[in-house]
């Protein structure tokens, strides 16, 4: 070939390859934080973090640490010291001891840094107690919402080696620093909880403003020197823990509202590129806050456990006591309760962090030691199911057994919170031919049968009677062998319209039935039971008239049942007319009043077409039923979206009239909503057992108008997304 031939290939190949990846450039930077607050396109690309990451996920269990001048108090750490969160000083004697005079209480709390002086505390102590736990991995508290700093800061005189300190001269004073060095010593990670708010420093609550909540009390915007100076306090700050403490694995951030989206950016970017040069490699979980520099998510407390796998590596962290801090009396969890719940988040691909609150003393309590020992006595026997194993294909058998498996694929264990009996059923895995199945803690191997692809595992009867007692809590099987694919889990579509996904309908409902896996039989109940191989076979379309609880299973030889699905259909009243009172933002926001009554419920995707938007005003709308009819239910749908600036309504009223001249107030649905909450959800208004007679239905929904401090965007103003008002 002619070499300028060759030459004119090469340059048009490197021009395709250039565009090429400019496009895929142009598409990494896209942001939308209408999912959730996550932005998943910004995923971690840097090796060492990925190495970090890879090796965080192994050790599976984690020691947690709130200690600080709250100990003294039994009380909660920080929040007490917002004025309108009444509830959270409730704990311990303090507040009651002060004639429940929250100033005192405020004021004394701020002096507690000059009573604080853990003479019991002996880092060696925490750091056998973990050990003796099973626990591989550590994260303490270097500074709490209020402020106090639990390490050797010059940035501020509030902490534990401060002038006020009566601590300061004991040997072990830098507690952060003795904590990581012996924990270190016993071969554990360690992490740094570093709060970005900070309630004590002067440019974050500035004295002359008030503090009505937990977050800044000034807009950034409009005092820049102030919000720099905090910025450069807390860059400070973070750079005395990664350069002076010796190596840290994770930097664990704390504070979601502190956040670009709320005016409170604290270049994070800067800190993170500061970090990562002292630490290479170090993990940064920007907990709750999403987006590249949330390396792992931080699902708080066993009420947020998630259901399924999460698509990030994730941490569950829980208390074992009553609270996060120390509590007078406190009460802690089993150590069977905690393992089963460290099976249920290893199974779906979890870590667990443990929190412990030490007393003002500085011990770990006995009680909490007792719970801990016999946890590590368990995973002494059984961590070859835990430590170093990654999700399987399926996480779970049924509400009894759960699913583990080695990094390389080729071993399943089998984790079961009962003894079996006298025998193991499965349905998800099958094993080698030569095969030999163990139970952990037992050199038996065990006899097993497979066939028409379910796996019984035979349960000698002297077994259990063989086995150490410190395995008695669950029982971990170990197999050499596969997954059984499964049936791809059905699905209804509607035929009725356009919208396949609706679920609602004003005379009658047609639907199919269908399996991601064609040679499937899908068997269905439509009175609410569990569908079986008893069931109704699904062979041609299904008709109904009246509300009705689907459920579905899909089965096929060679593959494992396929989860049941189970869908709500309601029937609801169809509306003569609508009309919205009340001015919205809609591009043509009167011709989208259908949204409000179209059986499509809203999605989370605050963009779309789906909702009716009102900025600062309020949602009124009157809905014509045609004729006076008998109605049982009404609710309507609002979006909550914090990111965005969408609150749900502060109440919402529900009136009923024959005429549509005079209306007779039958509900007023308040619910206590934090308009802080990082979530982003669709919260249903409902209005339940009416039972009454009308032709028309009047709503209102009542926008806050103004966003709450902190959420300076938006021009100030708060927006309301209403959709589908629903009556039955």
């Amino acid at each position: 070939m002619n070499y300028k031939i060759k030459q004119l290939i090469v340059l048009i190949l490197l021009v395709i390859t250039i565009t090429n990846c400019n496009k895929k450039k142009e598409k990494l930077v896209v942001k939308d934080n209408s999912s959730l607050g996550f932005d998943f396109s910004e995923i971690e690309s840097d090796p060492k973090v990925l190495d970090k990451l890879e090796a965080f996920q192994d050790k599976k269990f984690g020691f947690f640490v709130h200690w600080g001048i709250y100990s003294q108090w039994g009380a909660v750490a920080s929040w007490p010291l917002i004025k309108k969160f009444e509830g959270t000083r409730t704990y311990g004697p303090a507040f009651a001891d002060r004639d429940y005079d929250f100033n005192r209480y405020f004021k004394d709390y701020y002096n507690l840094n000059k009573t604080f002086n853990p003479e019991k505390f002996d880092p060696e102590q925490w750091a056998n107690v973990a050990e003796s736990a099973g626990m591989k991995y550590f994260v303490f508290v270097t500074k709490h919402h209020d402020g106090f700093n639990m390490f050797d800061t010059e940035q501020s005189d509030f902490s534990i080696t401060g002038p006020d300190s009566p601590f300061k001269t004991n040997k072990n004073a830098n507690i952060a620093k003795v904590l990581f060095d012996a924990f270190r010593a016993k071969k554990f990670s360690v992490g740094a909880y570093f709060s970005k708010p900070d309630w004590h420093n002067e440019n974050y609550w500035a004295p002359e403003f008030p503090t009505p909540d937990h977050s800044v009390n000034y807009d950034p915007r409009e005092y820049p020197e102030k919000w720099d100076s905090f910025k450069n306090f807390t860059y400070n700050q973070i750079e005395e823990l990664v350069t002076d403490y010796g190596k840290i694995d994770m930097l664990w951030l704390d504070g979601a509202q502190v956040l670009p989206v709320a005016n409170q950016d604290i270049d994070l970017d800067r800190i993170v590129k500061m970090v990562r040069e002292k630490q290479p490699g170090i993990i940064v979980v920007d907990r709750l806050a999403g987006g590249k520099h949330e390396n792992y998510l931080s699902p708080e407390g066993l009420h947020n456990l998630p259901e399924k796998p999460l698509s990030k590596p994730w941490e569950l962290c829980m208390s074992l006591g009553e609270g996060w801090s120390h509590r007078v009396n406190d009460v802690f969890k089993s150590s069977k309760e905690i393992i089963d719940i460290l099976i249920e988040v290893v199974s779906k691909g979890g870590n667990l962090l443990l929190d412990v609150g030490p007393p003002a003393s500085g011990e770990i309590p006995e009680a909490a030691i007792k719970s801990m020992k016999e946890i590590g006595d368990w995973l002494s026997v059984n961590g070859e199911a835990i430590y170093k194993t990654r999700r399987f294909t399926y996480f779970q058998e049924n509400d009894k057994v759960r699913y583990t498996q080695s990094k390389n694929g080729k071993t399943i264990y089998v984790l079961s919170s009962d003894w079996p009996e006298n025998e193991l059923k499965l349905t998800k895995v099958i094993p080698n031919k030569s095969s030999k199945i163990f139970l952990l803690g037992s050199d038996k191997e065990l006899k097993w049968v497979c066939k028409d692809d379910k796996l019984t595992i035979k349960i000698p009867n002297e077994l259990k009677k063989e086995l150490n007692q410190a395995t008695m809590q669950a029982f971990a099987f170990r197999i050499e062998g596969s997954p059984i694919m499964m049936v791809k889990e059905p699905t209804i579509t509607s035929l009725n319209k356009e919208n396949k996904s609706t679920y609602m309908f004003n005379d009658t409902y047609t639907f199919e039935i269908k399996s991601g896996t064609p040679e499937a039989k899908i068997y269905y109940t439509l009175d609410g039971s569990i569908p079986s191989e008893n069931s109704l076979l699904y062979n041609e379309k299904i008709t109904i008239k009246t509300n009705t609880l689907v459920n579905a299973i899909a089965k096929c030889k060679g593959f494992a049942d396929s989860p049941i699905f189970v869908q709500n259909i309601k029937k609801v009243k169809s509306f003569e007319k609508i009309s919205v009172l009340s001015k919205a933002n809609n591009i043509d926001a009167y011709a989208k009043v259908k949204t409000l009554s179209n059986l499509k419920r809203g999605s989370l995707n605050h963009k779309s077409q789906e909702w009716l938007k009102f900025e600062k005003n309020n949602l009124i709308a009157t809905v014509d039923l045609g004729k006076t009819e008998p109605i049982n239910k009404i609710s309507v749908g609002f979006l909550k979206n914090v990111y965005e600036s969408i609150f749900v309504p502060d109440s919402v009223k529900i009136s009923i009239s024959n005429d549509g001249d005079i209306f007779k107030v039958i509900g007023n649905l308040k619910y206590n909503i934090s308009p802080f909450e990082m979530k982003v959800y669709v919260k249903d208004y409902v209005l339940d057992s009416i039972n009454r007679s009308t032709r028309f239905v009047k709503i209102e929904a009542e926008n806050m108008g103004v966003c709450p401090h902190p959420h300076f965007n938006s021009g100030g103003n708060a927006w309301l997304y209403a959709d589908e008002i629903i009556i039955e």
